[in-house]
């Protein structure tokens, strides 16, 4: 067991395992890769990489959903897209396909999780084999982790205040949600 201090939820605590998982080459690679790209040429605390923020989307529900973002983050994904040999749908992005690529064939990880472990991860991230969709929907839906650490950690690391206050709304519409008063698709609409 260990322990990660996060500047957005305090400590965040880990398995062996988990913490196996940031040691690989490939999780570290991510403290390399800036969250904003160079958004920190104009706010210049936005120093944060895809490392911490994968750590903050673990917190809330999944640890690798961003290995395989390229440099300089969402910005390089049409060069991605030219000169990667992987095909791609238009709901996909060309990281989420590294990424599932990279669970499956990652010496590292091979040695850390079983095959049906990394098609279990690849199947939730894809959304291709998950048995219950509110499982999906929140490592990649409208809602979902992903854009729940972002709106947070974005807001904080560049001085503005949106995000939190997007953050509590979106937490007040999923409660109006689970008590089935509101469709998922207006909630949609109005965030």
């Amino acid at each position: 067991m260990g322990e990660i201090r996060d500047p957005i939820y305090g400590f965040i605590e880990l398995s062996e395992g988990e913490l196996k998982i940031i040691n690989t080459s490939l999780f570290q690679r991510l403290r390399k890769i800036k969250q904003l790209a160079m958004a920190y040429l104009v706010y210049p605390c936005a120093n944060h990489t895809r490392f911490d923020h994968s750590l903050g989307v673990y917190h809330l529900s999944a640890l690798l959903h961003d290995v395989g973002h390229g440099p300089f983050s969402h910005v390089s994904e049409e060069l991605l897209e030219k000169y990667a040999s992987i095909p791609t749908n238009e709901r996909e992005k060309i990281h989420e396909k590294i990424t599932a690529k990279l669970i499956e064939n990652n010496t590292e990880l091979k040695n850390l999780l079983s095959v049906d472990d990394r098609k279990s991860i690849v199947g939730l991230l894809s959304g291709t084999k998950v048995d219950v969709s509110l499982m999906r929907g929140i490592v990649s839906g409208p809602l979902d982790a992903d854009k729940m650490d972002y709106l947070l950690r974005d807001s904080y690391f560049c001085g503005v205040n949106m995000g939190f206050l997007t953050f509590i709304g979106c937490l007040i519409l999923l409660i109006f949600m689970k008590k089935g008063m509101i469709d998922i698709w207006l909630l949609t609409m109005m965030v």
